[in-house]
Formats: structure tokens, C-alpha cells, sequence
């Protein structure tokens, strides 16, 4: 159990570690300088001190008065100039930190497998990058500097009333000492539980905004605007209910705090009093202490935001070590080997489930893919013909051998060699926030608007940009939304087209089309695919009869395989389907009276 927790204190200091690895010397520049300051304040109320008795004294030497001003004012510039560069150390490397964290928190969710985010709403991710990212960085700014004013300040102010005031004095305004002491650590545990709290549900609210904006045009066809409100308004008000819970105690976390410190300065001032006027201390000796005293509870002020700071940002810092800390299920190989995917790709005895599924998607499925060749999944849905053609592009891990490309295990492959040379398109078509023509040439920098046009052109779809004002120049907005389903599965397929790779997999990605289009996509498509191998994932069996190989999914399992006429012959499933298909085609070309 010791092991376990050692091991997991090892992981939640990766972050801060490694960037203090490169940027300690700021923040030790920083607090150098910080304890300068402090240093520089510990000496005005000398200086002050002789200043009074001084003027108070019958012999007073006005040349002494004003060498102690004279100090005082060039101390007050050191501190100005030492707060300035204090301040641009470490606040400003709290900011490198903000930089370094959500570049290193982006990178690892984007190594992340699609497990990851079938397991977690991008609202919480989105709360985790903007809000728990925030309170962290709060923790290593202000947290740094107010725990280091607390502790040396706290120091030097009691050594110098030791050693140039009273020790009795100092007793008497150190009493609310080990109450505040208690009170930091009871408030402190008290606050980290309700930050997380809090934390949890904005993830929520950030969640349901973000699903509600994208399905804006969902819930206005249903009309559900008022459910959508309501729902929204409860975690709103389960939000406010937490924030309120913490505020309570944050609300009463810092009177209690101020109380016992104005209570030490209440003593001190009435015991000083007292020696000044018995003549055991002098008045300018006693205006002294009362200045240490003010800077001693500052210290003990801090220590209220000290505490409420840090456990915030450690409640934060928790949840963005958790992203941190995850692991993607499809791993790289330790030493790759090169993948070449202009070679014959094979499924042997295949089985698979999905991540926390126990249901299998696919059984047992054998299957060779020749180089070149054209070969069509088709089945009902949920048969498991999509499945397959994510676990050819390494979305999923499967178990070794299973999958075999050249010879060669796909566990063995280069992850990122296997995707430069697979065009994928998926069913959910997503495109960027930006102009169709970037869009079509995502995967190039350097690129001509006459190549964007003719993959533009095989996929369909170059009279539809041609129309539009801009033409390619065309903003598609978030998602594609100013685009048909049609249309942006087109730009998508160009997209693919456009990366020039040898294996081709068009995840039905054609069915917000008709099925004439298809068919006439298809083959617009014959001669640019025509030296790929390209694995066609369609319901609709007429658009993929010229394939080389139909592959006939059933419940996770290979029903039949064959060509066109060779099914057709068996009259099987696939027979049973086509007719069927053809009949509803014929029903719907049928005028209506």
C-alpha cells in the first residue's frame, strides 16, 4: 500500500516537476528578491524608532533626523524596484506554467485513443483546461508569494521585537499564534473537499452548454428550448448551492482569522502602553512595535489566503493530473517498424470488444485484403463492418497477430506511419472552422487551388462550392454547419482523396446522398482509386455491387463473402438484402395518387 501511494505522489508532482526542472532559477530569482523586500520592511521601523526618540529627546540632532529620512526614502525605492522584479519572476513564470501546462494537457489529449472520449464529455475536459488550469497557476503565483511572505516576515518581525523591543511585548502579541494554527489546518481540509465540489459541477454546467450550442438546431426542431432552460437553470442552481457551501466557510475562514490577529495587536498595545509610560521602553521603541506587529499580521492574514489558495489549486491540480495520468489503450511500439500498407492486409481469427464493453462486436472474423483491390463491409447495422475499419487504422488496440500487414503485426507498426498512408473517412463527418478550400487541403501546407478543385470535382461536389458566393473561399462555421450532410461528406471525401495514400476507407460516408449519387460518386472515383486498395462500409448494397469483394457482416461475424454476381447466385443474406433494397426503390420511385 506504501508502494502505491509513493508511486501516485510520484505522478501528481510530473507536471510542476518537470517544469521547474527548466524554469527554477526564475522562481528562485524571484523569492531572493521577495525576501530582499522583506529585509528592506524589517529595517524601516528601526529607522523610524530613531527617528522619534530622537525628536522626542531634549537633545535632538536634526542632522540625525534627516539621515534616518534620508535611508527610509532610499529603502522605500529598493522595495519599489525589488516588488517590480519580484513580481516579473514569479508571477510571471506562473504564467509559463499556465503556457507549458495547457500545451502539455492538449498534447496528451490528442494522444489519447478514442476510448478516452467515449468515457468523458468535452464539457468537463473544457472546465479542467480553463477553470482547474486557472486555480493552479493561482497556487504557484500568489500561493508562492504570500507563503514566503508569511514565513519570513513572520521570522524577521519576531526576531527584531526579541532582540530590539521586549520579549514580554512579543509574548503577548504572539498569543492568537496556535489559534490561527488550528484554524488554518481544520478550515483547510474543509476547503479542498468543497472546491472539488464546486469544480465537478462547472464541468457540468460546461458540458450541458457546449452539447446544447452543438445541438442548437436539434433542440429548436424539437422545441425543447424550455426543458434545455430548466435543465441548465438546476445546475446552475446546484452550482450556486456548492459555491455558497464554500463560501460559508471561506466567509468565516478570514474574520476568524482577522479577529485573532487584531486581538494580539488589542494585548500588545495595552501591555506597551504600560512599559512606555513605566519608562521600560521608549515611545520610539514602542511606535516600532506596533510597525512589526502590523507587519506580523499581515503574515497572519496571509495565511488565510495561503490556505484557501493552495487548496484550491491543489483540488485543481488533482483533476488535471488525472488527464495527465492517463494512459491511451492503442500504444506505439517501443522500437516501430516501418508500415508499408501498398501490401496484402490480414484479419485472422478476429474478435473484439469495445472498452468497458462486454458484448463482442466482432467474432472470429478472417479475412484477406488483397493490395489494390476494392472490397466492400455491408450489413445492418450494428453488424460490425464499421468496427473493423477502425481497427485497421490502429483507433482501437486488438490482441497480437490478429491483424497483419506485409508480413507484419499491426501491435509492431508505426501508429503514425500506418495514418499517413490510410485516407480515412469516418460516418460522423467533421470539418474545421474554416474555408472549404482549407478544409479539402487539411493535410498539405503547400498545395494549388487547381489540385483542391479537381478532388473537389471527383468527389462530387465543385458545382455546389462553384455556387456559393465566396466559392471555396466559403467559411463552413463550426462543425460544417453551413454546409448539407451531402455536401460535407463530399468536401470530406475530397479531403482524403487529396492525401494521395495507398489504402482508401470510405466509412459510409456517403449516406446523406442519394443512392444514384453514390453510385455516380463511386465511380467518378474508379480510376483515382483504381491503384489503391479501398474498403468501401456501405447499407446500401447497389452503390458497392462493382467491388472486387463483398464482405457480408451478421452480428459481428462474416455471414458470406464474394462478388456481386457470386452472392446473388448463393441466395443468401446478401440476395435477401439487395432485393429488398431494390423493391423499396422501386416503392418510392412509384407516383403517389
Amino acid at each position: 500500500m506504501a508502494g502505491t501511494d509513493e508511486s501516485k505522489a510520484q505522478k501528481s508532482e510530473k507536471l510542476i516537476g518537470s517544469f521547474l526542472q527548466k524554469k527554477w532559477h526564475r522562481y528562485l530569482m524571484g523569492v531572493l528578491i521577495l525576501l530582499l523586500v522583506d529585509i528592506l520592511q524589517i529595517y524601516i521601523p528601526r529607522y523610524i524608532q530613531t527617528l522619534v526618540d530622537n525628536l522626542e529627546s531634549s537633545a535632538g540632532n536634526m542632522a540625525v533626523v534627516a539621515s534616518a529620512i534620508q535611508v527610509i526614502l532610499l529603502i522605500s525605492v529598493g522595495i519599489f524596484f525589488s516588488r517590480f522584479f519580484w513580481r516579473w519572476f514569479i508571477i510571471g513564470s506562473s504564467r509559463m506554467f499556465e503556457e507549458f501546462l495547457r500545451n502539455r494537457l492538449f498534447s496528451k489529449l490528442l494522444s489519447l485513443s478514442p476510448s478516452f472520449y467515449d468515457r468523458i464529455k468535452v464539457g468537463d475536459i473544457m472546465a479542467r483546461m480553463t477553470n482547474d488550469v486557472g486555480a493552479t497557476r493561482m497556487m504557484l503565483s500568489q500561493g508562492v508569494i504570500m507563503l514566503t511572505d508569511s514565513i519570513v516576515l513572520s521570522i524577521l518581525s519576531i526576531y527584531m521585537m526579541i532582540t530590539q523591543i521586549d520579549w514580554r511585548l512579543t509574548l503577548i502579541g504572539m498569543i492568537p499564534l496556535p489559534f490561527l494554527g488550528f484554524i488554518a489546518v481544520g478550515f483547510g481540509r474543509t476547503i479542498h473537499h468543497r472546491f472539488m465540489a464546486v469544480q465537478n459541477t462547472f464541468s457540468d454546467i460546461t458540458d450541458l452548454a457546449q452539447e446544447s450550442l452543438d445541438g442548437i438546431r436539434v433542440v429548436k426542431s424539437y422545441a425543447i428550448q424550455p426543458e434545455r432552460n430548466h435543465r441548465f437553470g438546476k445546475k446552475c442552481s446546484e452550482y450556486f448551492a456548492k459555491s455558497m457551501h464554500l463560501v460559508k466557510v471561506w466567509g468565516l475562514f478570514f474574520p476568524l482569522i482577522e479577529l485573532f490577529a487584531s486581538l494580539g495587536t488589542v494585548f500588545a498595545l495595552f501591555y506597551g502602553g504600560r512599559l512606555v509610560i513605566t519608562g521600560q521602553i521608549s515611545l520610539g521603541q514602542f511606535i516600532a512595535f506596533t510597525q512589526y506587529l502590523g507587519l506580523l499580521v499581515w503574515p497572519m492574514i496571509a495565511v488565510g489566503w495561503v490556505i484557501n489558495i493552495i487548496q484550491r489549486g491543489r483540488a485543481s491540480y488533482k483533476r488535471l493530473n488525472w488527464i495527465a495520468e492517463q494512459v491511451s489503450e492503442v500504444q506505439e511500439p517501443a522500437v516501430p517498424e516501418k508500415a508499408d500498407l501498398n501490401k496484402e492486409i490480414e484479419i485472422r481469427d478476429l474478435s473484439f470488444s469495445y472498452p468497458g464493453s462486454e458484448k463482442q462486436a466482432l467474432k472470429n472474423i478472417t479475412l484477406t485484403i488483397e493490395k489494390g483491390k476494392t472490397v466492400a463491409f455491408v450489413g445492418q447495422t450494428g453488424s460490425g463492418k464499421s468496427t473493423l475499419g477502425k481497427l485497421l487504422v490502429k483507433m482501437y488496440s486488438v490482441p497480437a497477430g490478429k491483424i497483419v500487414i506485409g508480413g507484419k503485426d499491426i501491435n509492431a507498426l508505426s501508429m503514425k506511419d500506418i495514418r499517413d498512408q490510410v485516407s480515412y473517412v469516418p460516418q460522423e463527418t467533421f470539418l474545421f472552422s474554416a474555408t472549404i478550400e482549407e478544409n479539402i487541403a487539411f493535410s498539405h501546407d503547400a498545395y494549388s487551388i487547381e489540385e483542391v478543385q479537381s478532388y473537389a470535382k471527383l468527389a462530387a461536389v465543385h458545382d455546389n462550392i462553384a455556387d456559393f458566393p465566396e466559392g471555396y473561399r466559403t467559411l463552413v462555421g463550426e462543425r460544417g454547419i453551413t454546409l448539407s450532410g451531402g455536401q460535407k461528406q463530399r468536401v470530406a471525401i475530397a479531403r482524403a482523396l487529396m492525401k494521395k495514400t495507398p489504402v482508401v476507407i470510405l466509412d459510409d460516408c456517403l449516406s446523406a446522398v442519394d443512392v444514384e449519387t453514390e453510385m455516380h460518386i463511386l465511380r467518378s472515383l474508379e480510376s483515382e482509386i483504381a491503384d489503391r486498395t479501398t474498403i468501401l462500409v456501405s447499407h446500401r448494397l447497389k452503390a458497392v455491387a462493382t467491388a472486387d469483394l463483398i464482405v457480408v457482416f451478421e452480428n459481428g461475424r462474416i455471414a458470406e463473402s464474394g462478388t456481386h454476381a457470386e452472392l446473388l447466385e448463393r441466395s443468401g443474406m446478401y440476395a435477401t438484402l439487395y432485393k429488398k433494397q431494390l423493391l423499396e426503390e422501386e416503392i418510392e420511385r412509384r407516383p403517389t395518387r
